[in-house]
């Protein structure tokens, strides 16, 4: 080994470490989200999902649901890009990409379409727009959340920043629930796979039915499990979301 790359290994054990004492020290999601983390890309699209779904209800377009349901049915594949190009077809009338290329021309138009819309529902408009542009590479998950933030707390005066600030601090769980501890390691025995537990998650995965969780934590330690971190994640009453780290972790799922 030469000593450039033996300080190579030395710089990066130094950055990880720095960056698990961030993630550790963060009480909000904006601060989780600027952390250099090794969180799939697959995690961070559910977690994207999981915002945008929050939002979903200021949508009253036909064709916003529709175009989130086909991209929630693709988005946990392994090119969720390509289809979604196809979905932009039933989102307007006219290329989306340009109409959303001038944001700020929608507040110099009076007779648009925009014009009807309160500064909430335009802004989850623009959270699940930019949810199929970050697929397609051309956003990021930071603009996704802060439009979702903008959705939720629309506005600037003093009670809509701190709804915002609140609302930042309340998807930290969302995004613990989809990524679990990214910097703890956790020795998953193959043995804890059983029939039992691996159907279990199954359905759980498929319909949503977070009320197996219980069922499935005593799956697990019928299976052998005694590690807290996940019989307790199973059993504490909480949101679960898609992506639900635990079930992933059974369904060997990156």
């Amino acid at each position: 080994m030469t000593k450039r790359s033996d300080r190579r290994r030395q710089e990066r054990a130094a950055e990880l470490w720095h960056a698990e004492q961030e993630w550790r020290a963060a009480t909000r999601c904006s601060e989780l989200l600027a952390v250099d983390t090794d969180i799939s890309d697959r995690k961070w699209r559910l977690f994207a999902l999981a915002c945008c779904r929050e939002v979903l209800t200021l949508c009253p377009e036909p064709w916003h649901r529709e175009a989130f349901e086909q991209t929630e049915i693709v988005v946990d594949g392994p090119n969720p890009a390509a289809p979604c190009r196809g979905n932009s077809q039933l989102w307007d009338t006219y290329n989306w990409s340009r109409r959303w290329g001038a944001w700020d021309v929608w507040y110099v138009r009076p007779h648009s379409h925009h014009s009807l819309q309160s500064p909430g529902e335009m802004a989850a408009e623009r959270a699940l727009i930019d949810l199929a542009l970050w697929l397609e590479g051309k956003r990021s998950r930071h603009q996704i959340f802060q439009n979702v933030q903008l959705a939720l707390a629309p506005g600037d005066s003093t009670e809509a920043v701190q709804e915002r600030e609140a609302h930042d601090v309340r998807f930290t769980d969302v995004l613990h629930e989809i990524v679990g501890d990214p910097f703890g390691w956790i020795d998953f025995d193959p043995s804890w796979r059983t029939s039992n537990a691996v159907s279990l998650a199954r359905i759980i995965y498929a319909t949503q039915d977070y009320s197996l969780m219980p069922i499935l934590a005593d799956a697990l330690q019928d299976a052998g499990c005694e590690i807290s971190d996940i019989l307790d994640h199973c059993r504490t009453p909480g949101a679960h979301v898609c992506g639900c780290w635990v079930v992933d972790l059974v369904l060997g799922k990156p």
